[in-house]
């Protein structure tokens, strides 16, 4: 009854597998004798393939039946976009967070009287429903804009590369403090009242004073400091929540001991998933987009030598890639007639001499080896 009322008006629907290939559908049970199982497409679609697969070839016992369809048939010349919804920026299992967003969001709808609007709308009766509509609408897409905005605001994304604590937080505002004064050198506009202030704050003598070259190599010892760092960020980490949950029950403040043992706990909770998901997952990785030839540890970025095109990157890992993996066969311990007398597996008479101290090396041997 359904298939025939498909293909009644105002339906008036017909079998895509059919017009395609001329012929009624298979059948689709494993047993069965009659088609049970169509694909039905509105008139003004035009399938260009049509295939039945046989059984067993998907999950269950029936046949799977696929109908390519092309989309400028379904959607015209405008075909919808396909992405994923953008996620929330805000964080509603912090406390601090919730109430600076409901403060700014209340902020932000009594300056633009979204409540007073919003009744007026509802109060009106002289309005067309169609222009009421668009009004309700033009009303919620404002508002949905200004819930962005106070998510931006009460929402900072930090780097998570590096553990934050008090020392590792100085180095990075310093390495701040270089970079904004190398952009001034650099001819860039920027506000030098809010540097010399950001300067004195964390220490930093007269950065406008250097030469681009001094700046450059500042932040190069400051990106080495930040390496060093980087090995011990948890551990300076834990010792500073560890000092803020001393200091909180010292002074008697019960939420503040709350919050940061939560804080504790989610952190253990994301390091151990961390691991997990490191053990389990398989490595994922994007292609790669640039190799730099020297290295980065030692060599200030200005220095830098990169490669960003495909047959250079080839070139270059390969050239780099051999050299490693051919180091064993050009070793001097790889040749000669040391390698003759002790064998490639070293299971000759030879090592047991040479653990043995009896060995009478050659004179063609590397003195090292």
């Amino acid at each position: 009854k359904l298939a025939q009322a498909l293909g009644s008006p105002p339906f008036d629907m017909t079998c895509m597998f059919q017009e395609v290939n001329g012929c009624e559908a298979l059948p689709s049970f494993h047993r069965g004798r009659t088609p049970i199982t169509a694909i039905f497409g509105s008139p003004g679609l035009y399938p260009e393939h049509a295939i039945a697969f046989p059984h067993f070839m998907s999950v269950g016992d029936h046949r799977l039946f696929v109908v390519d369809i092309p989309a400028a048939t379904m959607f015209g010349r405008v075909h919808p976009r396909i992405a994923s919804p953008s996620a929330r920026q805000l964080n509603c299992s912090i406390d601090r967070t919730r109430r600076q967003y409901n403060r700014l969001l209340s902020s932000l709808a009594e300056e633009h009287r979204m409540q007073d609007r919003l009744v007026d709308m509802i109060q009106s009766s002289e309005e067309d429903p169609e222009a009421l509509h668009l009004r309700h609408n033009a009303w919620d897409n404002e508002f949905g804009c200004y819930m962005s905005a106070a998510e931006k605001q009460c929402t900072r994304r930090r780097n998570d590369m590096i553990e934050f604590s008090p020392m590792v937080n100085t180095v990075l505002h310093r390495k701040r403090i270089y970079q904004w004064a190398l952009r001034k050198k650099k001819g860039h506009r920027i506000n030098v009242g809010s540097l010399k202030r950001a300067a004195k704050v964390w220490k930093v003598d007269n950065p406008l004073d250097l030469t681009i070259h001094e700046l450059e190599v500042r932040l190069h010892a400051l990106e080495v400091e930040l390496n060093v760092l980087r090995h011990n960020s948890k551990q300076l980490r834990r010792q500073h929540l560890l000092d803020c949950l001393r200091r909180a029950r010292d002074e008697g403040e019960e939420d503040d001991v709350h919050e940061i043992k939560r804080i504790m706990k989610r952190e253990s909770d994301k390091e151990k998933q961390k691991r997990i998901n490191f053990a389990v997952r398989p490595p994922q990785g994007r292609s790669v987009t640039q190799v730099q030839l020297n290295d980065p540890k030692t060599t200030p970025k200005s220095e830098a030598d990169f490669r960003t095109e495909e047959e250079d990157i080839i070139k270059e890992c390969n050239a780099r890639l051999s050299q490693r993996f051919s180091l064993g066969k050009r070793a001097a311990i790889s040749h000669g007639k040391l390698l003759e007398d002790l064998g490639n597996l070293g299971d000759t008479a030879t090592a047991r001499r040479i653990l043995e101290g009896t060995y009478e090396f050659p004179e063609d041997a590397d003195r090292a080896t």
